[in-house]
């Protein structure tokens, strides 16, 4: 039984063909897989990049008004603005990458690579951006450690994305 269109709904345990409106099969990730099903690792993607944004700008508001007052003198103004502008920049960066990821069409991103990307976003912002709020904060510079980690994340989930438009660009042409 093949059913129509990009978001149709089907039981987890249910095999099926999907095809898109103009009747090409669409790759969706592991049919076996409950968590890889057509509508669940997009919609991820883009409430992981809604709650993203919302913090950034939260607590690029808050780096600008609060926590400049409660900021020990000449700390703020040594480099934790910086630190801290630079993670607010780089998680709303990747906040909007997660929203526009969750309304990329199947045909261009299956669901496996959406998650692999979108996977790899989340946790290199997480690190990337949270090593950076810390070390602005209280100055461990161990915590240094973790924002290449994350910078790395960010970066696979970059060249993934765009080995796999240049595949599909290829594979169309």
């Amino acid at each position: 039984m093949a059913a129509r269109g990009v978001w149709s709904s089907v039981a987890w345990g249910e095999e099926r063909s999907v095809l898109s409106n103009n009747g090409h099969k669409l790759p969706d990730g592991d049919r076996k897989n409950p968590f890889m099903r057509q509508a669940y690792i997009p919609s991820v993607c883009a409430t992981c990049g809604a709650i993203l944004a919302f913090l950034a700008i939260a607590l690029g508001a808050f780096g600008a008004h609060a926590l400049r007052s409660l900021s020990a003198p000449g700390q703020w103004e040594s480099g934790a603005a910086s630190l801290w502008e630079t993670a607010v920049l780089y998680q709303m960066f990747h906040a909007l990458a997660l929203l526009v990821l969750g309304g990329f069409p199947v045909e261009l991103l299956s669901n496996r690579m959406r998650a692999w990307v979108g996977g790899s976003f989340v946790l290199g912002t997480m690190l990337f951006c949270g090593s950076l709020y810390l070390l602005a904060v209280i100055r461990v510079p161990p915590l240094g450690m973790l924002t290449p980690v994350g910078g790395l994340l960010l970066l696979a989930g970059w060249g993934v994305l765009g080995v796999v438009f240049w595949r599909t660009s290829r594979e169309r042409h």
